[in-house]
């Protein structure tokens, strides 16, 4: 926003230069000449937040309630007042600020100048000069392009902001994209048991029962099909005199569990983890000691590892069979995970796994949680995938709107330095695509200055993004399908669109230059 009205200042400037003049020479003050197009500024803006506001009224609760109609959230109510004209107010300072910034050159305006057309005083001007006969490779346009952006390089700098910025913004959300493509990684990571079939004892809780169920487990481990079997059982409990979750896992390996982010898995019953927000909330770090009560038992537990979790929003801890035990000597696991191998057929293993419990008289629930996980994040993942479809559209909106603004305020100060090369020779195509060329060395720069950022701060950002989910680090694996799509993307947008725009090349000949004379 703040650039758009920059680009429209700056090229209003030029059209009302004249009139800025004269008004000056007959006794307007530049100081009042400077509110007024300050005033016009905020008006403007002003127009389009009412607007804006009243759309916000009567749009914002029917999409709301689209938008959450698949969640089973329902739609409260309205929309408060004192946030909103809060949020308005910030942004009439930062409108007001940037219009005083852009327009602080009304008060250098020369009147003599003014009347004579705009026209500055004839003077010597330093340039950064670019040899067009050194450089013979390239084709023309592409040298002329090259010429034309390294004398004006300032005049493209914030567009070569802007690039940097989208292009950082849609590498960043297309690795999370393609992230997610691993189902059973992202399963583990946000929480989600990353099973093909999940088992629950659902027979009276007795002491027999559970024997037979622990028996179940280890003849289950025994079948060809299965690749590994764990468990995880979660328990609410006191930690440090607070009330925490604690998962309980039978064996920490990659295909349940994710790495450490620090320290190591516990190995002894006197060992645990926690999640950095636990660590943070109790106080506790790799090291020191955490005091566990349940059931009337307090038992001391050394903190050996940092891991990260989503459930109970990261406020949670974990340690192993035999560390849970020494809190509640009888317990045993009522469930349990299977993972199988990559030829074995679920349905197959699913009918076994039930004759297996059959024959110890316990009553299983049996559930085929590959197929529920992958439906899952399958829907997780074309709502990331349209969340790409419409920030890529967005983003090349804003680039569009940015290069047309450009491109106008561009082709306006050039207009006599194209007409200079059209009567020199150079063809109306060759200077067109010079111009497109220069907007897509800009887009180029704005890719290195993007992809600088991404390598930067995407981790950063997503681990910001995640951490009120309980993922304080997220590791975004950028690729060569996440970086190439928008730079091919904004750069190629940059030069078409450009390349269209310049078709008022055509009016710009020698006429142009008996106008300017």
């Amino acid at each position: 926003m703040l650039i758009t009205i920059r680009y429209l200042i700056a090229s209003s400037l030029e059209d009302d230069y004249k009139e800025l003049g004269i008004l000056n020479a007959l006794g307007y003050s530049k100081r009042k000449l400077l509110g007024a197009k300050i005033l016009q500024t905020a008006f403007l803006f002003g127009a389009g937040g009412v607007a804006g506001l009243f759309g916000s009224f009567f749009t914002v609760p029917s999409l709301g309630e689209t938008a959450m109609e698949g969640s089973g959230i329902l739609w409260h109510g309205g929309i408060r007042l004192e946030p909103v004209i809060l949020s308005i107010l910030a942004a009439a300072l930062f409108v007001v600020l940037t219009a005083w910034m852009s327009l602080r050159c009304v008060q250098k305006i020369s009147t003599v100048q003014a009347i004579r057309n705009g026209k500055k005083d004839i003077c010597f001007t330093k340039r950064y000069q670019v040899s067009l006969v050194k450089l013979n490779l390239p084709s023309l346009p592409l040298r002329l392009a090259v010429k034309h952006v390294s004398v004006r390089l300032p005049q493209y700098l914030l567009l070569v902001i802007v690039c940097g910025f989208m292009i950082y913004s849609m590498v960043s959300i297309s690795a999370l994209h393609e992230n997610m493509t691993d189902i059973r990684k992202t399963a583990v990571l946000f929480g989600s048991s990353a099973s093909d079939i999940s088992i629950a004892n659902t027979s009276d809780l007795s002491a027999d029962s559970s024997i037979l169920f622990q028996d179940f487990i280890e003849d289950t481990k025994k079948l060809s099909e299965v690749k590994s079997i764990y468990s995880t059982e979660s328990q609410y409990l006191d930690m440090e005199h607070q009330k925490m979750l604690l998962q309980v896992v039978s064996q920490f390996n990659n295909e349940n569990f994710l790495d450490p982010l620090k320290g190591r898995v516990p190995k002894y019953d006197n060992e645990m983890m926690l999640t950095e927000v636990s660590s943070n909330y109790l106080g506790k770090r790799e090291g020191d000691m955490v005091t566990v009560s349940h059931g009337g038992r307090r038992k001391r537990y050394l903190v050996v590892g940092i891991y990260q979790s989503t459930n109970d929003a990261g406020k949670v801890g974990c340690m192993s069979l035999k560390g849970f035990q020494r809190l509640e000597p009888d317990f045993k696991y009522q469930s349990c995970e299977l993972l199988l191998k990559e030829n074995a057929e679920t349905k197959f293993v699913i009918k076994k796994v039930k004759d297996l419990g059959k024959q110890k008289n316990l009553e299983l629930k049996v559930e085929n949680t590959e197929k529920q996980i992958k439906s899952l994040l399958e829907d997780a993942q074309l709502g990331v995938l349209a969340l790409v479809i419409l920030f890529y559209m967005l983003c090349i909106f804003i680039i569009g709107f940015i290069t047309f603004l450009l491109s106008i305020t561009l082709l306006k100060k050039q207009r006599r330095e194209f007409a200079i090369q059209r009567s020199m020779g150079y063809s109306i195509r060759n200077l067109r695509l010079q111009f497109a060329f220069s907007f897509g060395i800009i887009g180029i720069l704005g890719t290195v200055f993007g992809l600088v950022f991404a390598g930067l701060f995407t981790n950063r950002m997503f681990g910001l993004m995640f951490s009120s989910l309980g993922i304080s680090k997220f590791h975004a694996e950028i690729t060569g399908s996440s970086v190439l799509p928008p730079v091919l993307i904004i750069v190629g947008f940059l030069i078409g669109f450009s390349y269209l725009i310049s078709r008022r090349i055509n009016k710009y000949g020698v006429r142009q230059l008996a106008e300017d004379i």
